[in-house]
């Protein structure tokens, strides 16, 4: 079964963000919050905050494509370098 247009984009990003979440601090905290209480209210709550940061990162990089302020390559690096210094400063907090 091959996707291509809205339903590729849609189940790529779901990959991605899923890939991506699955065991960072915001999944342990969430197993935490809904052993403590209820998992209807932990589900709803982890969905709108969720929800709210993902439309500010897609409204912010809506703006940044739409702008000639930014090329595309500056925000690919510039993602790329952040994703290597949280890496590197996480690793520094286990030791």
């Amino acid at each position: 079964m091959e996707f291509d247009g809205n339903a590729a984009l849609v189940l790529s990003t779901f990959a991605l963000v899923f890939a991506a979440e699955w065991g960072d601090k915001s999944f342990i905290a969430t197993i935490a919050l809904s052993a403590a209480a209820s998992p209807v209210g932990v589900i709803a709550g982890a969905a709108a905050g969720h929800g709210v940061a993902t439309a500010i990162a897609v409204s912010v990089g809506d703006i940044l494509n739409k702008s000639d302020l930014v090329s595309e390559k500056v925000i690919k690096y510039t993602g790329g370098a952040l994703f290597i210094l949280f890496a590197i400063l996480t690793a520094l907090e286990i030791q």
